[in-house]
């Protein structure tokens, strides 16, 4: 399994460079739950972080346009993960200029550690000195068909050419995953600190959260002027039938979206405590598929 074909519905493929695997071990998760008893890796059915370089190379080959999630059955910033591994991933998004990035984490101080440490920028969101991702790239297309990248060198080395170095780069969308107002209060602020185009994970929605009360972050002069810089927001009930998610709650988030001109998605509700996934079946109100980035193979809006 290198690119696998997903039903997630904000997504075209996903890129499990890591297995299955994640540190936190939630008692809920559903990767640990329902998929990592599948796999024939032994350390991902042990759900231990670890990695599967060969998928990045996958990654590299892929000609064709796509929406791709990296690290969906674990966390791309695990504490456990190196961060050599994480600039091996952005060295492929480098490359691979055709394509969009969707990066989702549950620990956004990491991401934040990250991105200071080895991508430091000035006040002005440029990179002070090279990114660490960048010297990998460039090592990979020294080492010509004969490495890595093997007949996708031509592909990559004319995407490169493209990148700028000094800026974020633009077909990655860094997101996270908020449950309930705590967790908006603590992690959106991170969030906010990373550079290049951000997204929001409001699922599973554990709560009403009220986005205009998270705390004034870096340049926004008012309480929730946060929100108009974010790219997206994705909000769903938790698969589990038994957790409840008022759609009054989902209602509130679309409002405030709706307000600051943000794309929404809603991805699914629970309704008389059914999970319905369907959009026909939704509130009229609540029928919003809009994504920052354009899918391939599932339907959604765009903005």
């Amino acid at each position: 399994m290198n690119l696998t074909r997903t039903k997630i519905r904000f997504l075209d493929l996903t890129c499990n460079a890591g297995g299955c695997g994640c540190s936190m071990r939630c008692a809920e998760c559903w990767a640990m739950l329902k998929v990592a008893a599948r796999m024939q890796c032994p350390k991902c059915r042990a759900f231990r972080v670890h990695e599967h370089p060969e998928r990045i190379a996958a990654v590299l080959r892929r000609r064709k346009a796509a929406v791709i999630g990296w690290d969906f059955t674990g966390d791309m910033f695990d504490p456990e993960r190196q961060f050599g591994a994480i600039d091996q991933r952005f060295a492929a998004m480098a490359l691979t200029q055709h394509l969009t990035h969707v990066v989702l984490t549950k620990r956004p101080a990491r991401m934040r550690e990250y991105f200071l440490t080895r991508t430091p920028i000035d006040d002005s969101h440029r990179v002070q000195t090279s990114p660490q991702w960048y010297g990998v790239a460039t090592n990979w297309l020294d080492e010509g068909c004969g490495g890595i990248l093997g007949r996708a060198w031509d592909r990559c080395h004319a995407a490169m050419e493209t990148v700028d170095s000094s800026l974020p780069l633009r077909n990655v969308w860094n997101g996270v995953t908020v449950r309930n107002q705590a967790e908006a209060d603590a992690k959106i602020p991170e969030l906010m600190q990373v550079p290049g185009n951000r997204w929001l994970s409001i699922e599973p929605l554990w709560g009403p959260v009220d986005l205009d009360c998270v705390t004034c972050i870096g340049d926004c002069d008012d309480d929730g002027a946060w929100l108009e810089q974010i790219g997206g927001v994705i909000v769903g009930c938790d698969n589990r039938r038994d957790v409840p998610c008022d759609p009054r709650w989902v209602h509130y988030i679309v409002d405030q979206c709706r307000a600051a001109e943000v794309p929404v998605f809603v991805k699914q509700l629970n309704l008389d405590g059914k999970i319905v996934t369907d959009p026909a079946k939704f509130p009229e109100y609540l029928r919003l598929r809009q994504l920052p980035w354009t899918l391939t193979t599932k339907g959604a809006e765009t903005p």
